[in-house]
């Protein structure tokens, strides 16, 4: 019995294969790992993302009640509260607004925050039209809320409309 050796007919990696995969793997490694595991840009864009949410629940909120809608920042959080009664924009008053959890307010998780200079001077109201006033009544002019690490939340000046 003879056996030959053909190299046609074997199968495998090259060298040159094998390099190039690690060559790969260390560049995912050097770039795209530590984005996705760290969580600080994750924790920036989720809290843009619940910010939105709770502005809008905070207009439509306004619109569906026919009252004001306090908001309310700190360096970290964000939350509502509603007048009283129709018409009011006393937010001294206000009663914390609830969802079906209980309180809705939003808490900045590790690494995000507000990157404004003074989030207390964010705070707006808006009013039973879904439009955002101040505390005695007015209009306001839009409000750009920045968040570092995550694209700006802006509400508005005449419509309320909450986008990013």
């Amino acid at each position: 019995m003879r056996i030959s050796f053909n190299p046609a007919s074997e199968r495998g990696f090259t060298l040159i294969e094998l390099i190039m995969v690690i060559v790969v793997l260390g560049v995912l490694a050097v770039v795209a790992v530590p984005r996705i595991f760290g969580g600080s840009d994750v924790n920036a864009r989720g809290f843009h993302d619940e910010t939105l949410a709770l502005l809008r629940y905070a207009q439509k909120t306004a619109i569906a009640q026919r009252r004001t809608v306090c908001v309310s920042f700190s360096s970290t959080s964000v939350s509502l509260a509603m007048a009283a009664t129709a018409g009011s924009t006393d937010c001294a008053s206000a009663t914390p607004l609830t969802g079906p959890n209980g309180s809705v307010a939003v808490n900045a998780r590790t690494g995000a925050s507000f990157s404004n200079a003074s989030p207390a001077t964010l705070a707006f109201n808006f009013n039973g039209l879904g439009q955002p006033i101040n505390g005695s009544g007015a209009p306001v002019a839009s409000r750009v809320i920045q968040i570092g690490g995550a694209p700006d939340v802006v509400v508005e000046a005449g419509t309320g409309y909450v986008h990013d």
